[in-house]
């Protein structure tokens, strides 16, 4: 029986893989002064994939509130999901993004992902991501 031990996380860590991948969440707690903030690293280490988009509102909605989870990539921003309109919800509710798309759900090594709220929506938003490069 062989000992794997020695597999190095990067031999587990990409999509397409065949031992599969780990898939990880970034999370970020949105307040009324810090949109648009930074999901995870301010550089990714390594291209990843987003494949899942998720919050819960850590206070009431407001009119006009809404979330939306962004790529950046050399200035220019680039929406991963569609915008959440949170402005019903209540404290503690979860929400779901309903729509991922496709063209910009891959974050390029050195891009960075970003969460951007309108009239301050309170927030946590996680993203469910995994690796699929070098």
């Amino acid at each position: 029986m062989s000992d794997r031990r020695g597999i190095s996380g990067k031999a587990q860590g990409r999509l397409g893989h065949p031992q599969g991948t780990v898939p990880f969440v970034y999370q970020v707690t949105m307040t009324a002064s810090n949109s648009p903030q930074a999901l995870g690293p301010q550089q990714l280490e390594f291209p990843i994939r987003v494949i899942q988009a998720w919050g819960i509102m850590t206070g009431a909605g407001a009119a006009a509130d809404t979330v939306v989870l962004n790529k950046v990539s050399g200035g220019t921003t680039s929406a991963i999901t569609n915008t959440a309109d949170v402005s019903a919800f209540s404290d503690t509710d979860q929400f779901d993004f309903s729509q991922i798309n496709d063209a910009n759900y891959r974050a390029a090594k050195g891009d960075r992902l970003s969460v951007t709220t309108v009239s301050g929506a309170l927030c946590q938003v996680y993203a469910l991501c995994v690796r699929v490069g070098d």
